[in-house]
């Protein structure tokens, strides 16, 4: 490369670069712009010498000392030869410009092609390692590019890459000082791909590269840059705090290379860009099993021999098989962990993380045995065939996938996330189901094509991400994300995928209350589930199906057949057992509505049986549903002891002072309210005393809580105590709920209820009159809440005197509470309050005498012990 210098004036104007077709600068006659920047511009130009197109750069600059520097990047870079860096011809000085000649490349910027999503992780590892090793070769050299990102990197038509434009690099022989200005807080364009020490104007050197390279590799395999502010002053901020980068979608092992490269500290990065370039190559490898296959030469004949090679016992075949899972849950992610939890300003958290990462470890575990145990069966103990073998380890790498999002979204929880951390670890799948050779064989396999088989398992990673907006909340966007994965997955054209991509789908829709939508998406699951062959997902769908019809369209026939369905295609599975308990608890809820309270126990207790102590969380789950049935049967002493015990293990998983411990405690207040009042009521307390640290005093949430403490307060006669609570619940639900809300016509009727006890009838049969109306059209009116709010309010017409209003209330009341078979003690009070609006001095027309003593007959009894009440009434009027 020759080059040629000359004297260049301070002061000397800047000349036009608008350069039309066939003017010549030097040597070379331009033929069209290729591309302009900050540093100049680009032309495509024809070398007459070499006959050769090339290249052009035309670069500003305003003195001679710029043109000196430029002039002697450029012949540094004119010693670097690699495929991965543009080859720089030429360089010079006219009296007009400064140039450089360099490769011209048949492509586009990187920048272009970061927009195609459909390259898959393992193809942009290739593209990256080859970046990678181009730039250590440009850093052998002794030249810092100082600007790299997706502008400076073009790509070919034929997929290769080559970093160019080299325009801030400086010949060094070691770190570089920079010569950037204060950035203040400037927009940041280029300084969002600096390394943190380039921003500030520190040293720079071949790890400043490293840093800007992470950047960018980030930005291609998420869509987004790792950090992003809004000036260069918050984005030096956010590039301390380590716990801003979302890993979503990116997998374990890019992870690791990546928060390596992207450290703050340079001493923390790779040695060098040989060292991240040697990672990059590994991960874009393909996943080979331990299988060697050499070449021999026969001594005889000089004949090559191809010869399957098993490895002696002391290199173990299997020994890295497990790798995918110490990959997705690192020794750095744990580190995060605990640090994101510790920092939480919730009372709960540090107890909720030193469980998550308890179960993350134990996991991870599992998955490495169940990877080595797949590759034993075939390289070891040779009862598996490699086929199976695939299979097995495609079964395990979806777990992985699942996994992998799972700890990255625990990683950097925020506080709804941390609320939720075991409902997040609730979706793991059990690992088991991926040693059932039987029906893994019978499923449609994964495509053979190693492209294909990259876009499955991007198409997955898309689905774990979109699975974590049912954690985070954000169900739009997850909606969004898995309806274009469930494109791609069509696209495709593998059944199971496509298949599990609808299921996401439909059980986010259905999140979103949008039950007839997730019932057509669900029902399409079903059929791309059953042309894969895969029945464990097809299970696991009509599960979901089975909910949105029975639970929320009340299509119980609908709801049962398709549990029927998924028990159906368990029973020779293995590994199945949460989704047989899920789906003995959808069909238990359904029951449960129906009225069939025993039905539901049976399963629930069948379920029990189940788990048989291997899953500690699953089995308090369990219990509470058959406490729940058991209060619903009024065998609350029954109760109880599932109640407690399931509260003892949560208490244990989440701490003492988290919203679903508060919860068991609730349920077995309420188990406790008719045996031991004073028990209860200190149970609900207790639980208060969690939700006034954790939950917002305007939540609906806490407003509800309020009106139980209420109720039980009420119901121990210590009404003064109850009215603050019950008075605070309902200006809340006004607030938050819906008009017709259920949850609003309960707080009204409990204070009536309270108000009604302090002789202030005319507001609590105001309260009683709108939560009556409210029931009715929510409910239709023969419900039993409804008969409930009927015979309250026909007690207060009795006591204001109004007995010719209360008797077709109370009858009507009445009516229901026997065809429901509603408790006796309840029906009891009914009787005796008909009874009393029946004998009423006040009451038009002849009295029923014989009816009157019926009543209050039928109250004594049903009311018991407790009939005191009724005997004084009936001894003062002689009947």
């Amino acid at each position: 490369m020759s080059i040629v210098v000359r004297e260049w004036h301070l002061g000397r104007p800047r000349q036009p670069y608008d350069l039309t077709a066939g003017s010549m600068v030097g040597r070379y006659r331009i033929e069209g712009p290729l591309g302009a920047g900050a540093m100049g511009v680009v032309y495509r130009a024809f070398d007459p010498v070499v006959a050769r197109h090339v290249a052009l750069k035309l670069i500003h600059v305003d003195s001679f000392t710029d043109s000196d520097v430029v002039l002697r990047e450029a012949q540094a870079m004119g010693q670097v030869n690699h495929p991965a860096v543009v080859r720089i011809y030429d360089a010079g000085v006219t009296d007009a410009h400064v140039y450089v000649a360099m490769e011209l490349v048949d492509g586009e910027t990187l920048r272009a092609s970061l927009a195609d999503r459909s390259r898959s992780p393992r193809q942009w590892y290739a593209l990256f390692a080859r970046i990678a090793e181009g730039l250590a070769t440009a850093h052998d050299a002794g030249v810092v590019h100082r600007d790299f990102k997706p502008e400076n990197v073009l790509v070919g038509r034929d997929g290769s890459a080559q970093v160019t434009d080299f325009g801030l690099a400086r010949v060094s022989a070691g770190p570089v000082e920079s010569q950037l200005p204060a950035l203040g807080t400037q927009a940041a364009g280029t300084p969002a791909y600096m390394a943190p020490e380039q921003l500030t104007g520190g040293r720079v050197d071949a790890k400043s590269d490293q840093y800007s390279f992470a950047v960018t590799f980030y930005e291609a395999l998420t869509g987004s840059r790792p950090f992003l502010a809004a000036s260069v002053d918050a984005l030096a901020i956010a590039m301390k705090r380590r716990d801003v980068i979302d890993w979503t979608n990116v997998a374990g092992g890019a992870r690791v290379i990546l928060a390596r490269a992207l450290a703050y500290d340079p001493d923390a990065r790779f040695p060098s860009m040989h060292d991240m370039a040697r990672e990059l190559r590994r991960l874009a490898a393909p996943r080979r099993w331990p299988w060697l296959v050499v070449v021999v030469a026969s001594l005889g004949a000089g004949i090559g021999v191809l010869v399957a090679v098993r490895p002696s016992a002391a290199a173990d075949p299997c020994a890295v098989a497990g790798d995918p899972a110490d990959a997705a849950w690192t020794a750095t992610q744990r580190a995060d962990l605990q640090r994101t939890y510790a920092a939480a300003n919730l009372p709960y958290a540090v107890h909720v993380g030193r469980t998550a990462e308890r179960t993350l470890d134990e996991y991870a575990s599992k998955l490495r045995a169940g990877y080595v145990a797949a590759c034993r069966a075939t390289h070891v103990q040779h009862t598996q065939s490699p086929e199976l073998l695939d299979r097995r380890a495609q079964c395990l790498d979806r777990a992985t996938t699942l996994f992998a999002a799972t700890a990255a979204l625990l990683q950097n929880a925020d506080a709804k996330v941390i609320l939720n951390t075991t409902g997040a670890l609730a979706r793991l799948v059990d690992v088991r189901a991926c040693a059932d050779t039987m029906t893994l064989a019978d499923q449609v396999q994964v495509p053979a094509d190693p492209g294909l088989r990259d876009r499955v398992l991007s198409i997955r990673r898309q689905l774990a991400e979109a699975g974590n907006a049912m954690i985070t909340t954000r169900y739009d966007a997850g909606i969004a994300l898995a309806s274009t994965a469930t494109a791609a997955a069509r696209e495709v054209g593998y059944r199971p995928l496509e298949a599990e991509a609808l299921f996401v789908l439909g059980t986010l829709q259905y999140a979103v209350r949008s039950a007839e939508s997730a019932r057509g998406t669900l029902e399409s699951a079903t059929l791309a589930a059953v042309a894969g062959r895969s029945r464990l997902m097809e299970a696991t769908i009509r599960e979901r199906l089975g909910q949105v019809l029975g639970l929320t369209l009340r299509d119980m026939e609908g709801g049962q057949r398709q549990i029927d369905l998924g028990l159906a295609l368990l029973e020779t599975m293995q590994g199945t057992k949460s989704i047989t308990i899920q789906l003995y608890s959808t069909q238990g809820a359904m029951m449960s509505a129906r009225g069939d309270h025993e039905g539901a126990l049976a399963l629930h207790r069948r379920s029990l049986a189940l788990l048989l102590d291997d899953d500690r969380t699953l089995e308090a789950q369990v219990e509470q549903l058959i406490g729940d049935e058991l209060v619903d049967l009024h065998r609350a002493t029954e109760a109880i002891p599932f109640l407690e015990r399931s509260a003892s293990v949560a208490r244990e998983l989440v701490g003492g002072e988290h919203p679903t411990f508060a919860g068991l405690l609730e349920s077995t207040a309420d188990a406790y309210q008719d045996s031991d009042l004073p028990k209860s009521i200190e149970l609900m307390t207790q639980a208060h005393a969690i939700y006034v640290k954790v939950l917002p005093a305007e939540s609906s949430k806490f407003a509800v809580h309020e009106a139980n403490l209420g109720g039980l307060l009420v119901k121990a006669g210590r009404f003064d105590d109850a009215l603050p609570y019950l008075r605070r619940a309902l200006a809340t639900v006004q607030r938050t709920m819906a008009a017709q809300h259920p949850a609003q016509a309960m707080v009204l009727l409990l204070l009536g209820e309270a108000l009604q006890k302090q002789l202030q009838l005319d507001e609590a049969l105001l309260h009683t009159e709108r939560a009556e109306t409210m029931l009715v059209e929510l409910l239709g009116p023969e419900h039993r809440d409804v008969a409930k709010a009927r015979a309250q309010r026909g007690a207060l017409l009795g006591a204001v005197k109004r007995p010719d209003e209360a008797t077709p209330i109370l009858e009507l009341a009445l009516a229901t509470y026997r065809a429901e078979r509603m408790p006796p003690v309840e029906t009891a009070q009914v009787q005796f309050d008909l009874a009393k609006v029946l004998w009423d001095p006040g009451r038009k027309g002849a009295r029923n005498l014989s009816r009157v003593i019926e009543l209050l007959d039928q109250a004594e009894q049903g009311l018991g012990r407790g009939s005191g009440a009724v005997v004084d009434w009936r001894r003062e009027r002689n009947l």
